[in-house]
């Protein structure tokens, strides 16, 4: 019980020191529509307790280095947690090969797209930054309020237990 109240802590306090504060009644748009690694169009996202918006390229050397982190992560709480890949691509097809060679069980917002554009402009307001770097994972409760900011860190340094602090900073509201 209190490994759990320390990560929490941990989480609570390294988002706040990274980013000054996130914790307001603004929210994330969420995508509308989606497509899996071979192109398939999904109108709505399911909705699951925290969403991970996952900010990635195939040029991007760590997140290829972070992205099967992140496939185990999800595999492993695929009953609270989902990832949606906002991809940072020329184009489509480079994001869909990108998908298709490690294989991402999740789906993508077409990196070019309007909405893409729409969910790093919003969280690039929110979070008072220039640009969003690459590789980033940003967690949402499933209304599209962001829970925290660093959750790239959170799953490398807290493994399974990033969840569970997630979920107590859900309850928060």
């Amino acid at each position: 019980m209190i490994r759990i109240v320390s990560l929490f802590l941990f989480l609570h306090t390294s988002l706040l020191c990274t980013f000054g504060g996130v914790h307001n009644q603004q929210r994330i748009h969420l995508p509308e529509k989606s497509y899996d690694g071979y192109g398939k169009v999904k109108d709505k996202i399911e909705e699951k307790k925290i969403i991970g918006l996952y900010f990635s390229a195939s040029w991007c050397s760590t997140c290829r280095k972070f992205t099967p982190k992140l496939i185990d992560f999800r595999n492993q709480n695929l009953i609270d947690f989902e990832v949606i890949l906002i991809g940072a691509e020329r184009n489509k097809d480079a994001q869909l090969k990108y998908m298709q060679k490690f294989k991402m069980p999740w789906y993508a917002v077409d990196s070019q797209s309007q909405e893409n554009q729409k969910v790093r402009h919003s969280l690039r307001k929110m979070l008072k930054l220039e640009f969003v770097p690459l590789p980033s994972l940003i967690i949402l409760d499933k209304d599209g309020k962001i829970l925290s900011a660093t959750g790239k860190r959170d799953v490398v340094e807290l493994g399974n237990n990033a969840i569970s602090a997630w979920k107590e900073l859900a309850k928060q509201g």
